[in-house]
């Protein structure tokens, strides 16, 4: 990425994830999390995949879904 834009993405991230909120919010976006676990339930990928339940719970256990919405003036 640095070599494409010239700019570095590790200087260029947010350290927590209210500064997210806050950038998105000057934007005029609002921002909401949910973790993966949360979400397991609703995946119908692992059947299809021969996903066992437990793996997929290790593998996502520290992964995030963010919604992204206008908003509202």
């Amino acid at each position: 990425m640095t070599g494409t834009s010239g700019t570095s993405v590790a200087e260029n991230t947010f350290n927590h994830f209210a500064q997210v909120q806050s950038f998105v919010s000057e934007q005029g976006f609002w921002i909401k999390e949910y973790s993966m676990l949360d979400m397991l339930g609703q995946l119908s990928c692992l059947q299809r995949l021969s996903i066992d339940a437990d793996v997929a719970k290790s593998l996502l256990a520290d992964s995030f879904v963010f919604v992204l919405g206008l908003t509202q003036s």
